[in-house]
């Protein structure tokens, strides 16, 4: 997730309360690397709503 803030990339996380895991999403969103945190069920949605308008913005070029 270092990685992805320091080349300017978003982050998404799990809810840790929705998590079979919750230890992972956790130590991101503690560490601060994470944007947004979501329901795995939104996680999705999101991506496809942030490459839809990554789309619109080439085109608009």
């Amino acid at each position: 997730m270092c990685a992805v803030k320091e080349a300017g990339g978003l982050t998404i996380a799990q809810d840790p309360a929705t998590a079979e895991h919750p230890v992972m999403p956790n130590a991101a969103i503690d560490a601060g690397l994470v944007d947004e945190v979501l329901n795995a069920e939104y996680i999705g949605r999101r991506l496809a709503e942030l490459g839809v308008r990554k789309k619109l913005s080439k085109e608009a070029r």
